[in-house]
């Protein structure tokens, strides 16, 4: 990844299960039609989070991931009729709870993807 031309944002990532977070640049998302991007204020961590960073479920997630499904931010871009509409911050804070649909792509960082359809 070329961090000149690729948008990037601050996440902290699981590296290794049963390890500390890494705070670390990754690739931003870019929404496509029907999402909206969140610029995260806060997220808060739960159960579901700890399992996944331990790998403590039969099924674990891949590795590396970003954990985090109960955020809190603001709609910074959204995606509509073949493009991206940037450049403006929308109010109030949107609350984030989007359990397993993007478990590698967590709140646990500056940025977030989602579904607005």
């Amino acid at each position: 990844m070329n961090s000149a031309t690729t948008p990037t944002l601050q996440a902290a990532v699981v590296e290794a299960f049963g390890q500390p977070l890494v705070l670390r640049a990754w690739p931003r998302p870019t929404p496509q039609a029907g999402e909206i991007l969140v610029k995260t204020e806060a997220c808060g961590v739960c159960h579901t989070d700890l399992h996944a960073a331990r790998g403590d479920w039969p099924l674990k997630p891949r590795l590396s991931f970003i954990p985090g499904h109960e955020g809190i931010g603001r709609v910074v871009a959204l995606a509509a009729n073949g493009r991206v509409v940037a450049g403006f911050e929308l109010q109030p804070l949107t609350a984030i709870n989007d359990v397993f649909k993007r478990l590698a792509a967590g709140q646990v960082a500056s940025r977030v993807v989602l579904d607005f359809a």
